[in-house]
């Protein structure tokens, strides 16, 4: 299978290059590593900022019972920044454009088994790639009934508030810590 170009590059944060060499390895051992046949599924994740940097649009996420950035499983798509401009679209209504063409954190997010359309999806490992893309705050939302409960501009100094899930808060403060080290280098 041809790896993406970008996974052939150093990661934007050296701190990745044992998640690079992890995608890689589950690229060579999944049967369907961009679709959902295996315990792996590789994800897109859109981290929006409005371009004053001073929210942060976020979903309501039924699953997850909590606030998230959007995305979702590339379901054949190599191309993970798309992936994740493809589901802020579906899951805001809004269209965004990319800050970096380089995903600004690597991770293997954990998800728990859960119920989803009456039938069981049994836990397994997103291999999630999270992009930075800037959004205009003015264009109106439509939230997506059958993913989420809502979809909001959060102000940055609240978003932990909105965050429930304490498994994940690391992550997201690695992802906000990285998003603003990079914008105060342009």
């Amino acid at each position: 299978m041809k790896v993406k170009n970008e996974w052939n590059l150093p990661p934007l944060f050296s701190q990745d290059k044992p998640f690079i060499k992890e995608y890689h390895r589950q690229m060579k051992n999944c049967t369907d590593p961009f679709g959902r046949k295996d315990t792996i599924h590789f994800c897109g994740t859109a981290m929006i900022l409005n371009r004053e940097k001073t929210h942060v649009l976020m979903i309501y996420h039924k699953i997850y019972d909590s606030w998230s950035f959007p995305g979702g499983h590339a379901d054949g798509e190599e191309d993970l920044l798309l992936v994740g401009k493809k589901e802020a679209k579906e899951e805001t209504g809004i269209s965004v454009e990319p800050v970096f063409d380089l995903a600004i954190s690597w991770d293997i997010l954990k998800v728990k088994s859960h119920v989803k359309h009456g039938k069981i999806v049994e836990s397994h490992n997103h291999l999630d790639g999270t992009y930075l893309y800037f959004g205009d705050q003015k264009e109106e939302l439509e939230v997506n009934l059958e993913e989420t409960k809502g979809v909001k501009w959060i102000p940055i100094k609240d978003w932990e508030k909105y965050v429930t899930e304490d498994h994940m808060m690391n992550y997201y403060r690695k992802v906000f810590r990285r998003a603003f080290t990079l914008l105060g280098k342009r």
